[in-house]
């Protein structure tokens, strides 16, 4: 009853190919997302797969749907070669697209781009949402006096894209200040929220190395922040510090 269909074959590094489908509800905004090739290939997977996302289809209609969709993707095999999805954000294709979360900027615009395997996670916790002049309003407390190196903590988030141009690969910036409720977290939740979601995006102390190292890794040229460092060993910050430079 309602319009579905392939709109292109993309790779992962984990699961093979997938099919980014596209959904049309009456009553709900359109709606793009992944299925593997693996889950169409199976009837019963496919049906599962795409009543999650809102298909609400009776056992013929499933029939004739799983042949569709299989028959659409061998059609774009012939036409498009799969799209490799994201593994990091920041910049790819020679510097020309930005990955944020599950948008690629370029000077064309803004299109969309499916989180991988990898980026999955982290790009859920990257959103718009908010009142813009009043997180505008927010960000410039930091524009009084005496607030400078919160405001250089804070700013990073806009200067971390730009690092790569300077031909450094990595920097720390480390909040020190020896009593508690000083806005030391403060600073890392207003650099995480001209990204997305300012305290999902954050790192803590628990997390594990492999953790840690996960998110830096898909942050890439974003800033990645890490609360209480002071919690962790000498020797697990010592290569945390390597890794990040």
């Amino acid at each position: 009853e309602h319009d579905i269909y392939v709109v292109k074959r993309m790779r992962d590094p984990e699961e093979g190919e997938l099919a980014l489908i596209r959904l049309h509800l009456p009553k709900e905004e359109i709606v793009e997302f992944t299925v593997p090739l693996a889950v169409i290939a199976v009837k019963e997977s496919l049906r599962t797969a795409l009543a999650k996302k809102g298909v609400a289809g009776l056992p013929h209609q499933m029939n004739h749907l799983t042949t569709f969709i299989m028959v659409s993707v061998k059609e774009l095999q012939y036409k498009v070669k799969a799209e490799v999805m994201r593994t990091q954000f920041g910049w790819v294709d020679g510097d020309s697209k930005f990955i944020l979360g599950d948008r690629e900027i370029t000077a064309d615009g803004v299109f969309y781009s499916p989180p991988s395997s990898t980026t999955q996670d982290v790009a859920s916790k990257m959103y718009v949402k908010g009142d813009f002049e009043k997180w505008k309003e927010v960000f410039n407390l930091y524009a009084k006096p005496g607030l400078e190196p919160q405001a250089f903590g804070a700013l990073t988030a806009f200067g971390s894209p730009l690092l790569k141009f300077t031909g450094l690969k990595g920097a720390i910036i480390n909040l020190i200040h020896p009593t508690s409720g000083s806005g030391k977290s403060t600073v890392l939740f207003m650099c995480n929220s001209v990204s997305g979601q300012p305290k999902d995006l954050t790192s803590m102390f628990k997390d594990t190395f492999n953790a840690k190292i996960h998110q830096l890794g898909v942050m890439n040229n974003l800033a990645n922040t890490i609360d209480e460092i002071t919690n962790m060993s000498g020797m697990e910050f010592s290569d945390l510090a390597y890794s990040i430079s």
